[in-house]
Order: structure tokens, then C-alpha cells, then sequence
């Protein structure tokens, strides 16, 4: 049997991965936040099958500016847009300076794994993740992935990120017809769900 293999895109601290980490084989995780990056080391220390890399996903390798707020949740390659931050105001996130993080192409570094199948890739990159999940679109129509999970942002609600396209629709244009959407997160009032798609028979 072919081992179970989890991509997680922007770990963060490590909460929610926590909440699957004994449901995998295999766990490669991204976070580009030293700060997120450094307690997530200390989290997953236990797990000898999760392996961490301290790097942003982008569309070129190399080095990309990443943006850092007081809740480093919401830390993306881009800031948050003024729509955002007026449509939450008991929520208003604090910037607090840009720096340079190392950057990793997905596609290519899934190319570098030679794996036949990966079970799950999931994203959770704050108005990134239509953006990197062009840079797997060849693995998407050769079914490398057995599930995808994604956060996305609804088509009717004000762009998040400043310059970023992260609507549910382009995913849609996307992985149709390649993997049927199966299930959605989030609440009333939210920008964004956390939608996944399977791979089709």
C-alpha cells in the first residue's frame, strides 16, 4: 500500500495540521513566518513523519517578500486591502513590516519527489492559494492528488488582498473537469470557505 502523503501550505503555528497529523504517512509542511515557523518546529517535534521547510510558495523560486501583521495568521505575500480591513472593524489587523523569506515553486518541487500519488495537498495562504495552485495545474490533470482542500474566496464578497485574484470561480475554471467540489467551511459574514474538491473516477 502506497503511503498516505499530506502537502500543507502555510502551516502557521501548527494548529489545525495538529488537529491530522496522525492521519498521514508522510506530512510536508510550508510556512514562510520565522516567527510561525519556529513554534510550529517546536509542535511537530514529536512527529518524526512531519517535515517543515521555512519558505514561501510562489510562482518563482528564489526569494519573495512576505508581508508580516500582529496576528501572523493573516501574513501574505501581499497586504490586506482597505475592503477588508473596513468590512471587519472589530478586526482590524495591524501591519507590521515586510521582509524577504525564501520561495518555493510547488510545481517544481513536487517534481523533485518523484511520488506517483499524493493523498491531500492543502492550501491555506491568505489570498495566495489560486496562484499557487497554477503552479501545479499539470499534476491537477494527471490526478497526482487524491483530495484538495483550498481556502477560497466567495465570487460576490471585495478582493482581500491587495492585487491577488483568490475567487472560487477561477478554481472552478480550474480543476473542472478533473475534481468534483465535495464540501465547504465557514460562516455567514466570511469572505472566505475552505472548499474541497475529490479527484474524479
Amino acid at each position: 500500500m502506497s503511503p498516505k502523503i499530506l502537502l500543507y501550505c502555510g502551516v502557521n503555528r501548527g494548529t489545525s495540521l495538529l488537529k491530522q497529523v496522525n492521519n498521514f504517512d508522510l506530512i510536508i509542511g510550508f510556512e514562510p513566518n520565522p516567527e510561525a515557523y519556529s513554534i510550529a518546529v517546536q509542535v511537530f517535534a514529536p512527529y518524526k513523519h512531519v517535515k517543515l521547510i521555512p519558505a514561501a510558495l510562489s510562482e518563482q523560486a528564489g526569494v519573495t517578500e512576505f508581508q508580516l501583521y500582529e496576528n501572523d495568521a493573516v501574513g501574505s505575500v501581499k497586504k490586506l486591502t482597505s475592503e477588508w480591513q473596513d468590512a471587519h472593524p472589530n478586526e482590524r489587523q495591524v501591519f507590521k513590516q515586510t521582509i524577504n523569506v525564501p520561495a518555493i515553486h510547488l510545481g517544481e518541487f513536487i517534481e523533485t519527489l518523484h511520488f506517483t500519488e499524493i493523498d491531500t495537498l492543502i492550501t491555506d495562504l491568505q489570498g495566495y492559494d489560486l496562484t499557487i495552485i497554477k503552479t501545479v495545474e499539470k499534476h491537477i490533470k494527471n490526478k497526482l492528488f487524491k483530495t484538495i482542500v483550498c481556502e477560497v474566496e466567495l465570487n460576490d464578497v471585495p478582493v482581500s488582498y491587495e492585487g491577488l485574484n483568490n475567487k472560487e470561480s477561477d478554481f472552478d475554471a480550474i480543476l473542472e473537469p478533473y475534481y468534483t467540489k465535495v464540501a465547504r467551511a465557514g460562516e455567514a459574514g466570511w469572505f472566505t470557505n475552505d472548499i474541497q474538491w475529490k479527484r474524479t473516477s
